[in-house]
């Protein structure tokens, strides 16, 4: 069973990598007041005091991710005013319902799920982990990670 269910998720969150452009969002975009679930079903806005945000679009950056932060601290996220978005707008309901989201549920970290995509939706399937830097609720500078140890680095060296 437990193969099966890793079958389901990994079939539904790979497929759309394709010819995406590598930044469907820009410095100068403003991200908030977007407002996302998180896997416990509690509320979450982007709001202005956001000031960094991770976005994974695809299996294997949702993989990356997990692994750079599994091991922090709770709360490490929100000291630095961080927040970690999954895009599963790709994946079919009935599997982000019964299989996906219930496996987030163990993670000490909070993932906020964009299930429309609504972040940067020419960006659903991407490998890299998108780092958005953002001031008042715009970007500010942007960036890509594809190695979890980079990005741990530069999560333990972003400003508290």
């Amino acid at each position: 069973m437990l193969k099966l269910k890793h079958l389901l998720v990994t079939a539904s969150l790979t497929g759309a990598a394709g010819s995406l452009p590598a930044f469907a969002i820009g410095v100068g975009d403003s991200v908030s007041p977007l407002q996302f679930q998180d896997q416990h079903d509690q509320k979450h806005t982007l709001a202005d005091d956001t000031r960094l945000v991770l976005l994974a679009s695809s299996h294997g950056a949702a993989k990356l991710v997990d692994s750079a932060i599994k091991d922090l601290p709770s709360g490490f996220l929100e000291a630095r005013s961080a927040v970690y978005v999954a895009d599963i707008s790709r994946v079919p309901g009935l599997v982000a319902k019964m299989v996906l989201v219930p496996s987030m549920r163990s993670a000490n970290y909070r993932v906020l799920l964009d299930r429309k995509g609504e972040l940067a939706p020419q960006r659903t399937g991407a490998e890299p982990v998108l780092w958005l830097r953002l001031e008042d609720g715009r970007v500010s500078s942007t960036s890509e990670f594809s190695d979890p140890e980079a990005l741990r680095a530069a999560l333990e060296q972003a400003e508290q």
